[in-house]
């Protein structure tokens, strides 16, 4: 799958998962295999985060990530306008 992460091309989106937390919140979590170092200096907790895909886009904030350029990051945004 393929998709923008702040401004970053992604061509290798293999999962994305949308749960809904335990304080009302909604929890996006997305793997992207990447070989290049682009993405991981766009990855900051706390920060701003946007995924466009080519059927819906999440935005929120930056609430974990994990990975590196060799083995792929995954990435988990608390979506805006999610929380009761």
């Amino acid at each position: 799958m393929y998709g923008v992460f702040n401004g970053v091309r992604l061509s290798r989106i293999v999962s994305i998962v949308s749960v809904p937390a335990m304080d009302g919140s909604e929890l996006c979590t997305f793997h992207a295999i990447e070989r290049s170092t682009e993405l991981e200096s766009e990855l900051r907790l706390g920060e701003a985060g946007l995924l466009i895909l080519a059927t819906r886009a999440f935005e929120g904030k930056i609430v974990a990530y994990a990975g590196d350029s060799q083995n792929g990051f995954d990435v988990t945004l608390e979506l805006k306008g999610a929380r009761s």
